[in-house]
């Protein structure tokens, strides 16, 4: 009873006060005006502890005082240990309708849970809406492509995927870092721009010999777990690796793929060759979604990737 009428009181002088989040919890925020596929990060720092061992030589290491988790778009969102803080990765999709979406933030410290003031988060536009309309295909053709599509979204918003306990720094999946066509980038079927649509991942160039012909290997973003490996009609061979907390990597146009489903990669190892299967030049072309939500690979990695 005491624990209750102490959880009370704090937060009735939270909430009277209207005191920083932030500074209660040593929160951090990236952004409460993302634009459609952006990555909102949300961070608790964790406490510093260093201890001198008998030699004199000081150790630090960090400690989990609390938890946290998020709860916007209708979706509950849990962090990953990233070292020094805890880490809430929340993607805009990229066709996410523009406006204010209530953000909820739950605090459990001390074996006291508390739930923050709604704060307000206002998605702005970034790609309106394009007309689309799949080039002539044979009425089989379509229905494969169809039921691929079908499959591969299955594989991206699935939450039954990677419990991962700590996630170390990203890296970019090909080096150098050479981008061909960014996320976002509208393309059309022709001159009139009757029917575009746009371009959802990142691509990279992948051969760096004097014809560009001769693919490069492909490493993960980061360490995780394969979730498919299978030939597409317009991806061709792919690889998708689950992160962690609902962060995916796909990997498409591959030439040759180095492991098969259900196994644990690591962001030190090449997990394929890039090629040109399902199009007709070699590059890498890069997806990144958050449960589901599709966001611009390459301004996350930018953001997250220490120079």
């Amino acid at each position: 009873m005491k624990r209750r009428i102490a959880g009370l009181a704090i937060w009735l002088f939270l909430s009277s006060f209207s005191l920083s989040y932030a500074d209660l919890f040593n929160f951090k925020t990236s952004t409460f005006q993302p634009y459609q596929s952006d990555v909102i990060r949300l961070e608790m720092a964790k406490a510093k502890k260093i201890k001198t061992l008998k030699n004199g030589k000081k150790v630090i290491s960090y400690a989990t005082e609390g938890n946290f988790k998020v709860i916007v778009f209708g979706k509950e969102y849990l962090p990953i240990d990233c070292g020094n803080k805890l880490v809430v990765f929340v993607g805009v999709d990229y066709q996410k309708k523009p406006g204010f979406y209530p953000l909820e933030v739950i605090v459990k410290q001390n074996n006291f849970s508390f739930r923050l003031p709604i704060m307000k988060l206002t998605v702005r536009q970034k790609y309106p809406k394009l007309r689309y309309q799949p080039p002539k295909r044979t009425k089989e053709e379509q229905e494969k492509i169809n039921k691929e599509s079908e499959k591969i979204n299955n594989v991206l918003i699935s939450t039954a995927g990677y419990s991962v306990k700590e996630l170390s720094g990203f890296r970019w999946p090909i080096v150098p870092v050479k981008v061909t066509a960014p996320f976002g980038q509208a393309r059309c079927q022709d001159k009139k721009k009757t029917s575009c649509r746009y371009h959802t991942g990142t691509d990279f160039r992948s051969a760096f010999d004097e014809y560009h012909s001769n693919p490069e290997n492909v490493f993960p973003i980061n360490n995780g777990l394969v979730v498919e490996v299978s030939t597409y009609t317009l991806e061709g061979i792919t690889i998708v690796v689950d992160h962690g907390a609902g962060l995916k990597s796909s990997y498409f146009h591959l030439s040759r793929a180095y492991y098969k489903k259900g196994d644990v990669v690591s962001k030190a190892k090449s997990i394929a060759r890039s090629g040109a299967t399902g199009t007709d030049a070699v590059h890498l072309h890069l997806m990144m979604t958050i449960y589901g939500a599709t966001v611009d690979p390459e301004k996350f990695l930018k953001s997250v990737i220490k120079k």
